[in-house]
């Protein structure tokens, strides 16, 4: 029996059968685990197949060796019963549809996202995708959820923080980031943020990013120009910057503060900094009470 024939059986039969060793679907898993020492661990991928058309990448001995480093091979062979079996598998059709991986956010996003079909959902609840994903996806890697929002919950998506929208790069911000991986985001003149999708920070950093550029865009919306001293140790931070020039004082100084309050430990902070830091965050707080 083939793998295409096995998927076939798998993609036809109920997934409450997989558990009896008597239903066609459970002699389809027994014959799949015969197949190879790789499908002995994982029955959702057609590797026979796989090997047949590429062999096993030297100088691996085996598929099993292979995939211990956590390499990915492409969908080609995904089976029906694959949690992201997807339109690239050669086993979708059109009874049979497979979800679509799509990049996500601005063009040329380095992020992914995942649209489970009909019967992907059919095969696997969104609450058994959800849990998969939690354990198997990689980070920067989404679930896009029946209500068209997506899993894990991510600031890289449109959200809001203390009141102001996180909203995706418009096309010549998308541009300026490409060229700029360092600048993790800016609080922009529409006062709504943007985060830099080519960043190589991790979420919790661009969450980060995002409460900075809050608290800059209070500092705007309510003209507040807080005056104390910078350290010589700052002043030489931002030499070079557009911040580090003298017309942008007013700004080095709001940066500084907006990263006093998202805990960046670049700001070097002095003690009349920080307190001034928290004074402001109370106002900022106000404006949503609940989100922390």
């Amino acid at each position: 029996m083939d793998s295409t024939l096995i998927a076939q059986l798998l993609g036809q039969m109920d997934k409450s059968t997989q558990e009896s060793p008597y239903s066609t679907k459970g002699m389809a898993y027994k014959v799949l685990n015969q197949m190879d020492d790789f499908n002995k661990e994982s029955p959702d991928y057609g590797m026979d197949s796989y090997i047949k058309k590429n062999g096993v990448p030297a100088p691996y001995q085996s598929m099993v060796e292979y995939m211990k480093g956590g390499r990915h091979i492409g969908d080609e062979f995904k089976m029906p019963n694959h949690q992201t079996f997807s339109t690239q598998s050669s086993y979708s059709a059109p009874d049979m549809q497979g979800g679509e991986w799509k990049t996500g956010g601005a063009e040329g996003s380095p992020y992914w996202s995942f649209k489970p079909s009909e019967f992907n959902l059919k095969q696997n609840p969104i609450e058994d995708l959800m849990r998969y994903w939690k354990s198997n996806q990689p980070e920067g890697t989404f679930l896009q959820l029946p209500d068209g929002s997506y899993f894990p919950r991510s600031i890289t998506e449109p959200s809001d923080i203390y009141g102001y929208k996180v909203r995706q790069p418009y096309q010549s911000e998308n541009t300026f980031f490409k060229r700029n991986p360092s600048v993790a985001g800016m609080a922009a003149e529409d006062n709504q943020i943007t985060l830099n999708p080519y960043s190589p920070l991790t979420n919790e950093r661009k969450a980060a990013v995002a409460r900075n550029e809050a608290m800059r865009l209070y500092m705007r919306e309510n003209e507040l120009d807080p005056q104390f001293q910078v350290t010589p140790e700052q002043t030489k931070y931002f030499a070079g910057m557009e911040y580090g020039k003298p017309e942008n004082a007013k700004y080095m100084r709001q940066t500084i503060l907006g990263r006093i309050f998202s805990g960046d430990p670049t700001a070097n902070a002095t003690p009349e900094q920080v307190d001034i830091a928290k004074r402001i965050a109370q106002g900022l707080r106000l404006r949503t009470p609940t989100y922390e």
